[in-house]
């Protein structure tokens, strides 16, 4: 197996032609290998540890998002967005106001 750039392990490309039977013991027998490698070099443990970690950055993003959009934040950005003559600040100052509740409906 090669490694890209980043290090990262890259899986052999096999050519197979399914009707045939061309090609699949190969394939399979170098998907085994490289599973295996991964188990042995601790790749597969990191991307489980990677995968959890990113479920959770994703469910605490959820949960946050939900929590801070009430319906009354909601109202107040839609009135304070009505029309594009209405944006007077950028997108970065228009968030901080509704996080820090600088902003009136």
């Amino acid at each position: 197996h090669s490694f890209s750039i980043n290090r990262e392990l890259e899986p052999t490309v096999y050519t197979t032609i399914a009707t045939k039977e061309d090609g699949i013991p190969e394939m399979y027998e170098g998907i085994t290998a490289l599973i295996d490698t991964m188990v042995s070099d601790g790749t597969m443990k990191k991307r489980r540890l990677e995968r959890y970690r990113e479920r959770v950055r994703d469910l605490i993003r959820y949960q946050l998002e939900n929590e801070f959009w009430t319906s009354d934040r909601k109202e107040v950005l839609n009135i304070s967005t009505a029309t594009l003559e209405s944006l007077d600040v950028s997108p970065i100052d228009m968030a901080n106001r509704l996080v820090q509740g600088q902003i009136d409906g």
